[in-house]
């Protein structure tokens, strides 16, 4: 029965051990916390916070693709002229028309006759009629390259303009410079002759530009003229907006283009094609419908050459 009791002081003792170890280490584990946290009043050092705080890693950026760098919005407006600017970029303007060649007075010059069905239309221009519609001698100057602009390569031949005139090129933009551009035409009879161009605003002052075909020679005689405005109302539209106009001369203008061939030695023929001077030009292109259009003698040169090319 001792023996027991014994056994059982024993085991009770053990447990009471156990017990206050789990308390001893509870506490000494809460007493620890304490310690951490700073009590109230009492200056931390940050320093040695931030050192003790280990730093969270950083996530890993994601690569973005290469949008390269923004292209200017071709919409955006030229800056506003001043009043006074206007008055300045007006008298340039008037200088320059002194140096193209005068305008025809002929209302009958002056026609703007707009692109309709090619049948029709030279049922309405050719005074006699034709048994049937000739290909057209397709002449083009400039390369059709969307205003793509290389001053070594995009130049003109001059024609038709008075000394101390600034001549734009090609593509060329800017203000306030005169287009000037001489093509070979075939030496034949010219039945009718559709224009096109393809032109793009440059100024604030391009809505009152306008077009010129005239006849080589000293001076020079223009044989059709109109502003751009009355050949599409929407002229000049939004800054660099492109257009591309096509029309016919009026029969009165073909009548002096076929006087001037009918008179001109060996066979040379020319036209000057003329444009006022606040737009860039891509390329002008002219459809001759001959009577018959010539095979004995190319009316260009190669392909490429400062007059344009030719497509029979």
């Amino acid at each position: 029965m001792k023996h027991g009791n014994l056994l059982l002081f024993a085991i009770g003792l053990a447990l009471a051990f156990a017990l206050l170890s789990v308390f001893s280490s509870a506490s000494s584990q809460e007493q620890g916390q304490e310690k951490a946290k700073p009590k109230p009043g009492t200056v931390v050092d940050k320093d040695k916070a931030k050192a003790d705080v280990k730093p969270k890693p950083k996530p890993t950026p994601i690569p973005r693709p290469d949008l390269g760098k923004a292209k200017p919005d071709s919409t955006t407006p030229p800056p506003k002229l001043s009043p006074e600017e206007i008055r300045k970029a007006e008298a340039i303007e008037n200088e320059l028309l002194k140096a193209l060649p005068p305008a025809p007075q002929d209302p009958e010059l002056r026609r703007v006759i707009l692109d309709g069905d090619e049948a029709v239309t030279l049922k309405k221009l050719v005074p006699v009629p034709i048994p049937h519609i000739p290909k057209p001698c397709v002449i083009t100057a400039g390369d059709v390259d969307n205003f793509s602009y290389n001053p070594k390569t995009d130049t003109v031949t001059p024609c038709c303009l008075g000394p101390g005139a600034k001549i734009r090129n090609f593509d060329e933009p800017g203000v306030n410079k005169l287009f000037a551009h001489q093509v070979r035409i075939p030496c034949c009879k010219i039945l009718a002759i559709r224009c096109e161009v393809r032109i793009r605003n440059e100024g604030e002052l391009s809505y009152n530009d306008g077009l010129y075909i005239s006849l080589p020679g000293k001076p020079c005689q223009t044989v059709w003229s109109s502003s751009i405005s009355g050949m599409n109302k929407a002229w000049p539209g939004a800054y660099h907006q492109v257009f591309t106009l096509t029309w016919w001369l009026p029969p009165a203008a073909v009548q002096q283009i076929n006087r001037y061939i009918f008179e001109a030695p060996g066979c040379e023929c020319f036209l000057c094609l003329t444009s006022q001077d606040d737009h860039a030009v891509d390329y002008w292109r002219l459809y001759v419908y001959c009577c018959e259009c010539p095979t004995a003698r190319p009316p260009l040169g190669a392909a490429g050459t400062p007059e344009g090319s030719v497509t029979k």
